[in-house]
Protein backbone atom coordinates (compact mmCIF):
# COMPACT_ATOMS: atom_id res chain seq x y z
CA UNK A 1 0.00 0.00 0.00
CA UNK A 2 1.03 3.58 -0.61
CA UNK A 3 1.85 6.10 2.10
CA UNK A 4 -1.80 7.03 2.62
CA UNK A 5 -3.63 4.41 0.58
CA UNK A 6 -6.43 3.96 3.13
CA UNK A 7 -6.97 7.69 3.78
CA UNK A 8 -10.11 9.09 2.12
CA UNK A 9 -10.75 12.61 3.43
CA UNK A 10 -10.54 15.04 6.35
CA UNK A 11 -12.68 17.90 7.57
CA UNK A 12 -14.02 19.68 10.63
CA UNK A 13 -17.39 20.61 12.08
CA UNK A 14 -17.95 23.61 14.37
CA UNK A 15 -20.38 23.53 17.28
CA UNK A 16 -23.05 26.15 16.45
CA UNK A 17 -23.50 26.83 20.18
CA UNK A 18 -19.79 27.29 20.88
CA UNK A 19 -17.47 28.35 18.04
CA UNK A 20 -14.45 27.37 20.17
CA UNK A 21 -15.55 23.74 20.10
CA UNK A 22 -15.04 21.76 16.92
CA UNK A 23 -14.78 18.22 15.70
CA UNK A 24 -11.96 17.45 13.29
CA UNK A 25 -12.56 14.18 11.51
CA UNK A 26 -10.92 11.88 9.03
CA UNK A 27 -12.37 9.12 6.90
CA UNK A 28 -10.27 6.01 6.35
CA UNK A 29 -11.04 2.73 4.62
CA UNK A 30 -9.49 0.61 7.38
CA UNK A 31 -9.78 1.36 11.12
CA UNK A 32 -6.77 -0.84 11.94
CA UNK A 33 -4.64 1.20 9.52
CA UNK A 34 -5.56 4.42 11.36
CA UNK A 35 -4.69 2.98 14.78
CA UNK A 36 -1.53 1.18 13.72
CA UNK A 37 -0.14 3.72 11.26
CA UNK A 38 -2.22 6.84 10.61
CA UNK A 39 -2.19 8.49 14.02
CA UNK A 40 1.49 7.68 14.56
CA UNK A 41 2.82 9.38 11.44
CA UNK A 42 5.70 11.81 12.11
CA UNK A 43 3.74 14.51 10.27
CA UNK A 44 1.32 14.54 13.22
CA UNK A 45 3.97 15.14 15.91
CA UNK A 46 3.60 18.94 15.92
CA UNK A 47 -0.20 18.65 16.14
CA UNK A 48 -0.07 16.26 19.10
CA UNK A 49 2.58 18.38 20.85
CA UNK A 50 0.49 21.57 20.48
CA UNK A 51 -2.79 20.13 21.77
CA UNK A 52 -2.19 20.55 25.52
CA UNK A 53 -1.75 24.32 25.03
CA UNK A 54 -4.75 24.60 22.70
CA UNK A 55 -7.40 22.57 24.51
CA UNK A 56 -9.60 23.84 27.33
CA UNK A 57 -10.63 20.30 28.30
CA UNK A 58 -9.27 16.80 27.74
CA UNK A 59 -9.56 15.61 24.17
CA UNK A 60 -12.24 13.06 23.39
CA UNK A 61 -11.52 10.55 20.65
CA UNK A 62 -13.68 7.89 19.12
CA UNK A 63 -14.80 6.11 16.04
CA UNK A 64 -18.01 6.88 14.19
CA UNK A 65 -19.67 5.19 11.27
CA UNK A 66 -21.88 6.90 8.68
CA UNK A 67 -25.61 6.20 8.83
CA UNK A 68 -26.79 3.55 6.44
CA UNK A 69 -28.04 4.95 3.14
CA UNK A 70 -31.22 2.88 3.31
CA UNK A 71 -32.18 4.42 6.68
CA UNK A 72 -31.78 8.08 5.78
CA UNK A 73 -34.79 10.34 5.92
Amino acid sequence: MGAKADFISAGAHADPQDPRRFLPHETWRDHDEVVAVGIKRPSRDAWHAALPDLLEAPRETGMRTPPREDRRG
